[in-house]
């Protein structure tokens, strides 16, 4: 990429929605490859999703996704500002962040493309559930998680927020991306902009309300 550009995007359950001439399309960095978007997708967000942009073709670029202004502005990649966090590839070629939970630092892998944040089971096994949330996985389908209220310390922010628990299947896989079990959903960017570059190995979070 040779010149900046700028996309409005539309949110949907947590989900960030372009709107490209190929379709609708999910920016979803918890898939190495591009692909079109199972049936599924379509169904729980109710709206024709023409596709899923992977990792892929996130390579090259610095992404900003800001979602209090809805757009994603797409850079030439660039050397890692000041407060940025390391950004690795797991050997499936999805990103891996570092985060403090109750049980220490852990990897987690950042996916656009899950609106909660989920946490290993055995982290919340003695912790009392205050709901419950639908969530769904291509290739899995629908599925019902209880909610924890958990204190993660990512970069220089802490959050408390509801976390999930993944189903036992769903949890082997994502072992082979990440063994400690942890996702970082959209649901921490919801108030602040946030940057990365995958090639570049780096992302970054703006504080609150910048």
């Amino acid at each position: 990429m040779t010149e900046r550009t700028v996309e409005r995007f539309e949110d949907v359950k947590g989900h960030i929605i372009l709107r490209r001439e190929a379709g609708l399309a999910v920016l979803d960095t918890g898939t190495p490859f591009s692909l079109d978007a199972p049936e599924i997708v379509s169904e729980q967000l109710g709206m024709d999703i023409a596709s899923l942009i992977g990792c892929d073709q996130l390579s090259g670029v610095a992404v900003e996704i800001d979602w209090k202004g809805k757009q994603v502005t797409w850079s030439p990649s660039t050397a890692a500002p000041k407060g940025a966090m390391t950004l690795v590839k797991s050997g499936f070629g999805v990103p891996l962040l570092d985060l403090k939970g109750p049980a220490g630092t852990a990897q987690a892998v950042f996916d656009t493309g899950a609106p909660l944040t989920y946490v290993p089971a055995d982290l919340v096994a003695r912790s009392r559930s205050h709901g419950t949330r639908e969530d769904f996985f291509p290739g899995l389908g629908e599925f019902e998680t209880k909610l924890y209220r958990v204190p993660i310390t990512v970069g220089a922010h802490e959050f408390t927020v509801d976390c999930g628990v993944l189903p036992p299947l769903l949890a082997m896989a994502l072992g082979l991306l990440c063994p400690s079990g942890y996702i970082v959903g959209t649901q921490l960017m919801s108030d602040r902009v946030t940057r990365f570059d995958l090639d570049g190995g780096w992302i970054h979070f703006a504080a609150t309300g910048a």
